[in-house]
């Protein structure tokens, strides 16, 4: 009898502990799957960088890995979605805006604004399991790099590129508290990320 007590309270020491639970932890990805190979930000900086702007062809885009009208990553972008994202950061004046961007604005039936995303982000949990269990808190850890290329075509010609993303990745602390654990729905809920 003795034995069986002593392994459930290391049982129980366990789950509430969390550090020895974290094989038992869940974890999820997020993963670009297909289309171009780069294995972390600079191989997408190195590829940005290979694009002329007024000399890069969509041609020369897919030889380089990155089909446009294939790619299952890419999203395309209408004229009024384009104008919004330059003219939020910019003080209310079109003259303020780079030439290409003008251009493209203007020729909205031969331009394209085309946004590519790879994202490799991965998220796992830590904490109590227990308290992951009965949903009072959810500790992870999410780690990984993502990027987002901003390409204007007109005439089948690059004209403007953009980049952002975490080049050194990213490594943040995510935790969910539902005071209610079980009872709480899925909608209320404080949700803090370090």
């Amino acid at each position: 009898m003795k034995p069986l007590f002593a392994a459930l309270t290391l049982l129980l020491a366990a789950f509430l502990g969390g550090c020895a639970t974290t094989a038992l932890m869940p974890s999820s990805g997020d993963e670009t799957v297909g289309d171009v190979g780069w294995k972390n930000y600079l191989e997408a900086e190195q590829f940005f960088n290979r694009i002329k702007q007024g000399e890069t062809t969509v041609i020369d885009l897919s030889k380089n890995g990155l089909d446009l009208k294939t790619s299952k990553n890419v999203v395309v972008l209408d004229r009024t979605t384009l104008l919004a994202l330059f003219m939020a950061n910019i003080p209310g004046s079109f003259e303020y805006l780079d030439g290409a961007v003008k251009q493209c604005l203007r020729a909205s039936e031969n331009c394209t604004p085309y946004v590519f995303r790879k994202d490799e982000t991965r998220e796992e949990g830590k904490g109590s399991l227990l308290l992951r269990l009965l949903n009072f808190k959810k500790e992870s850890t999410v780690r990984g790099w993502n990027v987002e290329i901003l390409l204007l075509v007109l005439n089948d010609v690059v004209v403007y590129k953009q980049i952002k993303g975490t080049p050194n990745g990213t490594e943040r602390s995510k935790i969910e508290r539902r005071p209610l654990g079980p009872f709480d729905g899925n909608v209320s809920g404080y949700i803090g990320i370090k």
